[in-house]
């Protein structure tokens, strides 16, 4: 038991030195608390400078933010207005494209239709000039006619006056005189 009352004694002596302030004279303890209270208000400068610096630049981010987003809605705007611009013209371009071939189309069709009439208008040249020659022929035919038409009108009184008597029997009308003529200048 000796232990416990030495114990005793120990815890005794520790709880009256604490509450005596160990030794500590008051003005140590006062000068350490000011010190100590000077630090933390130093501190609580220095913090609070801090503070006020991070909420300035946290205050301008948001600024920042806000005006960003108000950049991107109105660029996101933007790119819907463009993308409904390109999607007419999109539109716009199939249409005119298909606008460009049925042209094509039309074009082709309208060059082998003036290819066609070119091949026509040759075809009727080229007739036209078959019945030219062949026209040329007949006015050249039909003027020997007349020469012969006249020449025999004018031999017709000479002949009925001579005497001998010719081979074929003098045709009485027009039509004999012609075939006749035509048959003498086949002879020819």
């Amino acid at each position: 038991m000796q232990i416990k009352r030495i114990a005793m004694m120990v815890m005794a002596g520790c709880a009256m030195g604490i509450l005596s302030g160990c030794g500590i004279p008051e003005e140590e303890h006062n000068a350490l608390v000011a010190q100590m209270a000077a630090e933390r208000a130093e501190s609580e400068d220095v913090l609070n400078g801090k503070v006020a610096d991070l909420e300035s630049v946290v205050k301008s981010e948001k600024a920042k933010i806000r005006t960003a987003r108000i950049e991107l809605d109105d660029a996101s705007e933007r790119i819907k207005g463009l993308q409904q611009k390109s999607a007419e013209t999109s539109k716009a371009l199939a249409t005119e494209k298909s606008k460009a071939s049925k042209l094509e189309d039309q074009l082709a069709s309208s060059k082998s239709s003036a290819l066609a009439a070119q091949d026509q208008a040759v075809e009727a040249e080229n007739k036209y000039s078959t019945l030219d020659v062949e026209h040329q022929e007949l006015k050249r035919r039909f003027e020997m006619f007349q020469a012969n038409m006249n020449s025999l009108g004018s031999a017709s009184a000479p002949a009925s006056s001579s005497s001998a008597a010719p081979k074929t029997a003098a045709p009485k009308t027009d039509s004999d005189m012609a075939k006749s003529l035509l048959d003498e200048m086949s002879t020819m």
